[in-house]
């Protein structure tokens, strides 16, 4: 099971990386397919596999062998370690679910405010849901103990 949260950490932190680059940017998170960030070629699928294609590749884009930003590989691992080591906890499913949202948020509005200097007011309104959910998880799992 740990395995299984570490690989759909990647994943999620790949998502993550690839929109911490495009909010500021002002481009789609969904509709467009991802691209290399200096020469603008479309990637194939094994160009998008999660730390590893960075790894093969030499942090560096097969098309125009310009360097890639460790930032992605960086927020892919941190990712799959965070989804990890909660995944050892065996909270229930809906304390894991809300536990990584909420990383998930606050890692989002950490690497966006580091890279704009501004806050995103999706991510603010979002944090601010925070305490909420927070307490909504620290009494299911208090109540599971």
């Amino acid at each position: 099971m740990i395995i299984f949260d570490f690989i759909i950490g990647l994943v999620t932190g790949s998502f993550l990386a690839a929109a911490i680059y495009r909010l500021p940017e002002k481009i789609s998170i969904y509709c467009k397919r991802s691209f290399c960030p200096h020469c603008y070629h479309q990637l194939v699928w094994k160009d998008l596999l999660p730390l590893f294609s960075y790894i093969f590749l030499k942090g560096r884009c097969r098309y125009c062998n310009k360097k890639i930003s460790a930032l992605y590989p960086f927020i892919e691992v941190l990712t799959a370690l965070i989804f990890m080591i909660t995944g050892a906890f065996n909270f229930s499913i809906s304390a894991y679910a809300r536990f990584i949202m909420l990383i998930q948020l606050y890692a989002a509005f950490i690497f966006l405010n580091e890279k704009d200097l501004r806050l995103k007011d999706l991510l603010s309104l979002s944090l601010i849901l925070f305490p909420v959910c927070m307490l909504m998880t620290y009494l299911e799992i208090f109540l599971w103990i």
